[in-house]
């Protein structure tokens, strides 16, 4: 996965660091009512990059204040695509259930951390990996 770089997504300085970065963000989270956070996460994008929204509003929720300008003098493509309602979202899991999709991933017991941390690190990461932390209670 190569990951070089972490920053908290709602953090504006961290974020300031890595403005224009970015060939594409994937933005998944439901909706962010500040403003300033949506377009700190639209400035990531290198000139020519996009900008791929996954989530709206909720209902009687206000849509962001977007800055357009930068949209537009920096060519970024803004695109979305609706995942699904929360409805759907568990329809597909339990679908998921019943029919034994499961997806690919390396799990880690939490005192094996700093190796999940290290195959992230170094890209050898199968997929994902992901830490078990109710490992902890056993320790």
């Amino acid at each position: 996965m190569g990951a070089e770089e972490i920053a908290h997504s709602s953090n504006l300085e961290e974020l300031a660091k890595l403005q224009g970065k970015f060939d594409v963000i994937l933005n998944t989270a439901y909706y962010s009512k500040d403003s300033k956070l949506y377009n700190a996460w639209i400035a990531l994008c290198r000139k020519g990059g996009a900008f791929v929204n996954l989530a709206l509003p909720g209902a009687g929720e206000p849509d962001p204040q977007i800055n357009i300008n930068y949209i537009v003098l920096n060519q970024i493509n803004f695109v979305g695509s609706i995942i699904g309602s929360v409805s759907s979202q568990r329809e597909m899991l339990e679908f998921a259930a019943t029919h034994n999709i499961l997806p690919d991933c390396e799990i880690f017991q939490w005192e094996d951390f700093p190796t999940a941390i290290d195959k992230c690190s170094k890209g050898t990461a199968k997929y994902r990996c992901v830490v078990d932390v109710l490992s902890l209670i056993h320790i």
